[in-house]
C-alpha cells in the first residue's frame, strides 16, 4: 500500500517541480535576485563590491546582500564584471548553481561565482558609474544668544567593475555675536584598484586640510597604500587601509624663531566600519590617523561617527559626531598652544543621488 502511494505521488512531485522551475521570473524589464532563503526581489542591480551585492528593490529600496547569500541573479541589461585572472567581461548576466553565465553578443561565457571580484551595472553608460551624497546642517540662534552654525559634507564616487574613484569634502563654520569661532575644511580624493574581492590597491590619494583654530593654514598630504576587507557580512562591513605618505604643513602663526612650514614623511592608517542596526538605521564610523614627526604633530587623528536614518527615498537624517586630535599642536606667535582635541556634533539632512 505504501509503495503504491509513493508511485502515485511521484509523478505529481515531478510535475510540481517542473511547474516551480517554470515560475522563475524573466529578466525582461527588471533585474531579479533570489537569496538562499528562497526570497525573490525585482529591481535594479547597482553593483557588487567587497563581497556585497547592492540591489535597488522596487519594493524595499536599496538592499545590501552578502554575496554568499545570493542564490540566483539575472540582469535584463548589460553588466560589467571584474573576474580574477581574467579581467573585465561585459554582457547580460544569469547566475545560478554557483556559476555565472555571461551572454556576450552570440557567445555565452561560464565562470565560477567565487571568481567575481566586483561588478557594475550599465555596461559602458557613464551615468551608471556615478553616485553621491550631500548633507547640510544649519542652526541660527537669536535673542539672548546670537550664533550661526553651518556644516556640510559632500561625497562623490565613480565606480566601475575594476576601479573606484572617490572625492569627499567636509566643512564647518560658526559665528557667535559676529565673531568667527570655527572655520575648517577637509578635501580628499583617492583611486582604488580591486585585485580580489577583499584586497585592493590605492595607487594614489591626496588630502587638503585647513583649520585656523588649530593653527593650520594648510596641510597637504600625498600617499599610496593597500586595503583589505577584514569582515563582510549581511549587516556589517569593516575595511582597513594603510600606506606611506608625504605631508607638508603651513601654520597660521608660530613662536619667534620657529619655521612656519614643516615637511615630513608619514604613515596613514584608516578604518571604515558600517553596521546596519535595522532596515532603516545605519551606524558608520570612519577613523583616520597620520603618524608624523613631532614638529608636524606626532599623531593626528580624524574620526567621524554617523547615525544615519532613512527618512524617505533618497533622503536621510544624519547625526554626526566628529573628533579631531593633534598630539603635539603647534605653538602660535603669542606662545599659546591650541587644545589637542576638538569635538563637534551636527544634525543634518542628506540627499543621495
Amino acid at each position: 500500500m505504501f509503495k503504491t502511494l509513493i508511485l502515485l505521488l511521484l509523478p505529481l512531485c515531478i510535475f510540481a517541480q517542473g511547474t516551480w522551475e517554470e515560475n522563475i521570473p524573466k529578466a525582461d524589464k527588471f533585474d531579479w535576485v533570489q537569496t538562499t532563503s528562497g526570497e525573490w526581489l525585482k529591481g535594479e542591480i547597482k553593483g557588487m563590491y567587497e563581497n556585497e551585492l547592492e540591489f535597488d528593490s522596487k519594493e524595499f529600496n536599496i538592499q545590501f546582500i552578502d554575496w554568499d547569500d545570493v542564490k540566483r541573479l539575472m540582469s535584463h541589461s548589460i553588466t560589467s564584471l571584474n573576474i580574477e585572472n581574467r579581467g573585465i567581461l561585459t554582457g547580460r548576466l544569469n547566475l545560478y548553481d554557483g556559476y555565472a553565465y555571461i551572454q556576450i553578443v552570440e557567445e555565452t561565457v561560464q565562470i565560477d561565482k567565487n571568481t567575481i571580484i566586483s561588478m557594475t551595472a550599465g555596461g559602458n553608460e557613464e551615468s551608471a558609474f556615478w553616485t553621491g551624497s550631500f548633507s547640510l546642517g544649519l542652526s541660527i540662534s537669536k535673542g539672548n544668544t546670537e550664533q550661526q552654525d553651518l556644516s556640510s559634507s559632500l561625497s562623490i564616487k565613480r565606480q566601475t567593475a575594476k576601479i573606484r574613484f572617490q572625492v569627499n569634502h567636509l566643512a564647518n563654520f560658526s559665528r557667535t555675536y559676529g565673531i568667527e569661532t570655527e572655520n575648517n575644511e577637509r578635501l580628499n580624493a583617492s583611486i582604488d584598484s580591486f585585485q580580489t574581492r577583499r584586497f585592493f590597491i590605492r595607487p594614489a590619494f591626496v588630502e587638503y586640510f585647513a583649520d585656523s583654530f588649530q593653527n593650520v593654514k594648510s596641510k597637504l598630504t600625498f600617499g599610496l597604500g593597500a586595503g583589505y576587507d577584514i569582515y563582510t557580512g549581511p549587516r556589517t562591513n569593516w575595511t582597513l587601509f594603510a600606506g606611506p605618505a608625504y605631508q607638508s604643513t603651513s601654520f597660521e602663526e608660530v613662536a619667534q624663531g620657529l619655521p612656519k612650514e614643516e615637511e615630513t614623511f608619514a604613515f596613514i592608517l584608516t578604518s571604515d566600519y558600517d553596521i546596519e542596526l535595522n532596515s532603516r538605521v545605519d551606524f558608520i564610523v570612519k577613523y583616520q590617523a597620520y603618524f608624523v614627526n613631532p614638529a608636524s604633530g606626532s599623531y593626528v587623528q580624524h574620526t567621524i561617527s554617523t547615525l544615519r536614518t532613512e527618512l524617505i527615498k533618497d533622503f536621510d537624517l544624519d547625526i554626526t559626531f566628529l573628533w579631531d586630535r593633534v598630539q603635539n599642536p603647534k605653538q602660535d606667535a603669542t606662545g599659546n598652544f591650541p587644545q589637542r582635541d576638538d569635538y563637534k556634533t551636527t544634525l543634518g539632512i542628506a540627499y543621495n543621488f
